[in-house]
């Protein structure tokens, strides 16, 4: 994927749909993940530098092995 936009962004998807872009600084991150858990399960935040940085899917597989 090229980038149009240089400056680092969190993108939030949903499944397939891409839900929103947010800045790559610490209100974006926040607003991103408030949205990623209203959103439930298929929810993935990226980072333009990272890749990956949280998937709902992770927090469940966490909770669960804490519970074990």
């Amino acid at each position: 994927m090229i980038m149009k936009d240089k400056r680092p962004t969190y993108t939030l998807w949903n499944g397939v749909q891409l839900i929103k872009t947010y800045p790559h600084t610490r209100e974006g991150m926040d607003s991103a993940m408030e949205k990623a858990m209203e959103l439930g399960i298929g929810a993935k935040l990226y980072s333009s530098r990272d890749d990956l940085v949280w998937s709902a899917r992770m927090d469940v597989e966490d909770w669960a092995a804490d519970q074990s």
